[in-house]
């Protein structure tokens, strides 16, 4: 099987950790699957991937932006050239030249479904449309969770025999770390925090985060670390910090490198997720992979990957949130519960199993 992986996004959060380890777990099951694997990089993203038994990486001359006619007109000319037997595109961004059969993976609908997900509406146009075509023109349709199957298949109007879920896993750099003080030093970090991860779009609710620790007995012993690169067009976030006279208690850190997020997490009391949207919601799983206790929202994807480790809430809710996050600090038992269930949980979910069932849905295609 000659396969092609478009893995241009590997420098993104999210679908880049993604990319990487499907392709690195493939290529570790390569041999034993006569797979011969093409990996179409950026020039420079080879740093992403390592040393590679089994796979070649093909290089375009420049870098494109993502989603324009240009994109288009590269992968035409890369295909044209490799001619595989099939075409894997990790993102709804496929091909539009449609020769060669092709697998797409929509991680979720939060471009349809979240207002600030896309900047500005033509990109909200092209999502939908990209989104539409990536669907109806697949062989087969991969996404993240048991919800975000429904979701496509609602929305879309795709059939359900298209569509195979596969739950995406967490890096083996996820563990408890040793003195993770000591590794947070150089970030001037407080000692006690509550944590939370992601992104800043509506959709994450961290001004409910916000309010519900207002209120809570940790915030005069703990503060607020959010991490995630700010947008000032959230002004709904820096707006509710002003009206609660929070900004002595709150920790913006800005993007955060991913070497010290398991240091991060397994220093943090807890971390909150309180996302109205989801199609997985992997710091869930990063958080239980270090022994941090979670408290997530109970929309869309979250219930189905935290199961029984974590503590649910609504984040409309503020005074359940606010006893929700007291709760969790303050019982000790209750903390060490979560903790066992959130690395039992954490297990459940490997790259390797993730890995094999692409192969097994490549297999099916071809």
């Amino acid at each position: 099987m000659k396969l092609f992986i478009d893995a241009r996004m590997l420098g993104n959060a999210g679908i880049g950790c993604y990319i990487q380890n499907i392709i690195k777990n493939i290529d570790q099951l390569a041999s034993g699957e006569d797979i011969q694997l093409t990996a179409f990089l950026n020039s420079g993203d080879e740093k992403y991937l390592g040393r590679l038994e089994h796979t070649a990486v093909m290089q375009a001359l420049s870098r494109t932006r993502f989603y324009g006619l240009k994109e288009q007109a590269m992968l035409t000319y890369y295909l044209a050239a490799l001619k595989p037997d099939l075409a894997h595109f990790p993102n709804f961004n496929v091909a539009l030249r449609k020769k060669i059969p092709f697998v797409v993976t929509i991680h979720d609908l939060s471009c349809l479904r979240s207002s600030g997900a896309c900047q500005g509406i033509p990109a909200r146009f092209y999502a939908a449309f990209m989104i539409g075509f990536a669907c109806r023109h697949s062989r087969l349709i991969i996404t993240d969770s048991q919800y975000s199957k429904q979701d496509i298949m609602n929305t879309i109007h795709v059939p359900e025999s298209k569509i195979r879920v596969i739950y995406p896993a967490v890096d083996t750099n996820y563990q408890s770390v040793k003195d993770p003080y000591l590794r947070l030093a150089k970030y001037n970090l407080p000692e006690k925090y509550i944590l939370y991860v992601g992104n800043h779009e509506k959709r994450k609710n961290i001004p409910a985060l916000i309010a519900a620790f207002s209120r809570s007995q940790a915030v005069q012993e703990y503060k607020l670390v959010i991490t995630g690169r700010q947008d000032l067009r959230r002004k709904e976030i820096y707006q509710t910090i002003d009206a609660l006279n929070m900004g002595e208690r709150i920790v913006f850190t800005g993007y955060f490198p991913e070497d010290d997020l398991p240091a991060l997490y397994t220093q943090a009391g807890l971390l909150a997720f309180p996302s109205s949207y989801e199609g997985f919601g992997l710091p869930v799983l990063e958080a239980m992979a270090c022994g941090t206790p979670v408290v997530c929202s109970r929309s869309s994807s979250l219930p189905e990957v935290s199961g029984e480790a974590a503590v649910i809430i609504n984040p409309a809710d503020i005074p359940g949130f606010t006893y929700a996050i007291d709760n969790v600090l303050s019982d000790q038992d209750l903390r060490q519960r979560l903790r066992e269930k959130g690395f039992q949980r954490a297990r459940q979910f490997t790259w390797e199993r993730a890995a094999k069932e692409h192969i097994q849905v490549y297999k099916e295609v071809l």
